[in-house]
């Protein structure tokens, strides 16, 4: 869905007063509302391209429309310190660093290395057709939707292939990733962790390198969704059960029994993500 926002009118005032309020409040129009969860979408906002990027530049301003975003601390030009809302009223933080800067179109941002959630972010900025302003654009609920459907298809392709290509060396490695998977359950951090290092290593059984990129350039797009879905009450025993039947299925070489549960598994996180109150 795409949302057209004109702020003339406010081209007298300096962004720090009026024209920052009449930003502030298409900004906030940039987020929806999903339980705990929200994605942003697209909004098309009449200012030029290069004040709007000015304005998200600043991460600072982020929690105007990220509203699990609770406080950004900007430490240096690429460094900051996020607060970001969890489930059961709690909250978790980390350090990030700007990873992708292309001035006034784009901005990528990661956490780093040991933070508690492991996630990053993007915002893309294009000029509307016809002189309308700028096109603002945040991955969407739907996107998050299109994603997993298409994670469903290639994850169950990565374990179908796992299975009927791996070598011994590929199956203990998958064993000793599922042992550590078991080892951490129940840290949700850890656990996105450990699920990760398992799925390469699924990915790397397969022997196909456009599909292990492909699919790692997709979780990469939903690492902090994916965490606030595995965070929710009960959700990380369900996943480890379902972690544990496809471990089991590609070690005993049943292709078709991998895919199947593969498949299920992302469909089921989907669903998490998707449908909270389900």
């Amino acid at each position: 869905m795409t949302d057209t926002h004109d702020l003339a009118g406010s081209d007298d005032a300096p962004l720090t007063t009026s024209k920052r309020e009449v930003v502030d409040e298409a900004a906030t129009s940039l987020v929806e509302s999903n339980g705990d969860m929200l994605i942003g979408h697209t909004v098309t906002i009449n200012r030029p391209r290069n004040e709007l990027f000015a304005y998200w530049r600043d991460l600072a301003n982020l929690p105007s429309f990220m509203d699990n975003v609770e406080h950004i601390e900007v430490r240096d030009d690429r460094r900051s310190h996020w607060v970001v809302k969890a489930p059961a009223g709690r909250a978790v933080e980390w350090d990030a660093v700007i990873t992708e800067e292309r001035d006034g179109e784009s901005i990528a941002w990661a956490s780093v290395e040991g933070a508690d959630v492991p996630n990053s972010g993007r915002i893309d900025f294009r000029d509307a057709q016809g002189g309308r302003g700028t096109i603002v654009t945040v991955l969407s609920t739907e996107d998050a939707r299109n994603i997993y459907e298409v994670r469903s298809s290639l994850e169950g392709l990565a374990g179908r292939l796992f299975a009927e290509r791996a070598s011994a060396e590929d199956r203990a490695a998958l064993l000793a990733a599922m042992g550590e998977l078991e080892r951490v359950a129940g840290d949700t951090q850890a656990m996105l962790t450990a699920k990760t290092a398992f799925y390469n290593v699924l990915t790397q059984g397969a022997r196909n390198g456009e599909l292990s990129r492909t699919l790692q350039a997709l979780t990469r797009r939903v690492t902090l969704v994916r965490a606030m879905s595995l965070s929710r009450e009960g959700r990380w025993k369900e996943s480890l059960a379902e972690v544990r039947a496809i471990c089991a299925a590609a070690i005993a070489g049943d292709a078709d029994e991998t895919e199947r549960l593969c498949r299920e598994h992302i469909r089921q996180a989907a669903k998490t993500l998707t449908e909270p109150d389900s």
